[in-house]
C-alpha cells in the first residue's frame, strides 16, 4: 500500500478522492524539497518528511533514508 500513497486517485477512504499527497509531492518537488512516507511502527500509523532545500540547492535522499543538501548545478 505504501508504494502507492502518492499516486493520484489512490486512496484507503470511502469517500475521499485520493489526490492530496499527489498534489503535496509535486508543489514540494518544485521548490525543490522532497516529501515521503515512512511507517511509524512505535505509535502506528505513517510519517511523512518534507524536507526544503533552500535557494540554490536541492535535496538528495539516499537510500538509507538521510537527507543531503547540495549545491545545485
Amino acid at each position: 500500500m505504501r508504494a502507492h500513497l502518492f499516486e493520484p486517485f489512490f486512496t484507503t477512504k470511502g469517500a475521499a478522492m485520493g489526490i492530496g499527497l499527489s498534489i503535496r509531492r509535486s508543489i514540494v518537488k518544485a521548490h525543490g524539497g522532497q516529501l515521503w512516507a515512512e511507517d511509524n511502527s512505535s505509535r502506528g500509523g505513517t510519517v511523512f518528511r518534507t524536507p526544503c532545500a533552500a535557494p540554490g540547492t536541492r535535496m538528495l535522499r539516499r537510500r538509507s533514508g538521510s537527507v543531503r543538501v547540495r549545491t545545485a548545478p
